[in-house]
C-alpha cells in the first residue's frame, strides 16, 4: 500500500520483503536534483531490489551501503545509503509491524565519498520522528 502519509513520512513503496518511507523534506530535496537518471536508479533499487529481495546482501555495494553511525537522545543510529553516481538518499534501516522498513531521510548530490557531517546531523534529526510518527515503527 504505497503513498500512506504519516506525520512527516511518506510510504512510497512496499513489496514482500520490505518497505521504504520518506520523510517530506528528502522527498523535496530529490525534486530539486536534475539528474533525472539518477534518481530513477536509486529509486527502482528501493523498489525492485530493496522491497523484494529477502536477504540485503544480494545489493551490490555500489547501490546500497552503510555510512556510519550518529549518536542521537542517548541512542546509535545506523545510517546507511541508496546510491547512483553523485546521488545519495541517507536514512536508516528499522522495521513497520516488524516488516522491515528503509526510512529515508536526506537526499543530497555530492561529490566526496564520504557522509559529510552535517547531513549526518539532518539525518538523525528527521529521524527521531519515525517512532512517534508510524504507528509500530522501530530503528
Amino acid at each position: 500500500m504505497p503513498d500512506m502519509v504519516l506525520g512527516s513520512w511518506k510510504k512510497i513503496y512496499d513489496g514482500p520483503h520490505g518497505e521504504v518511507w520518506m520523510h517530506e523534506r528528502c522527498v523535496k530535496e530529490l525534486g530539486k536534483i536534475k539528474e533525472t537518471r539518477m534518481e530513477a536508479g536509486i529509486r527502482s533499487v528501493m523498489k525492485n531490489k530493496f522491497c523484494q529481495f529477502e536477504d540485503l546482501g544480494d545489493l551490490h555495494n555500489e547501490e546500497f551501503r552503510r555510512e556510519g553511525n550518529k549518536q542521537r537522545n542517548g541512542r546509535q543510529l545506523r545510517l546507511h545509503a541508496f546510491k547512483r553516481y553523485q546521488l545519495r538518499v541517507y536514512g536508516s534501516i528499522g522495521n513497520v509491524a516488524n516488516n522491515r522498513a528503509f526510512f529515508a531521510a536526506v537526499a543530497v548530490q555530492k561529490k566526496e565519498k564520504k557522509l559529510d557531517g552535517n547531513h549526518a546531523d539532518t539525518c538523525a534529526d528527521r529521524l527521531q520522528t519515525v517512532e512517534t510518527e508510524i504507528k509500530n515503527a522501530k530503528l
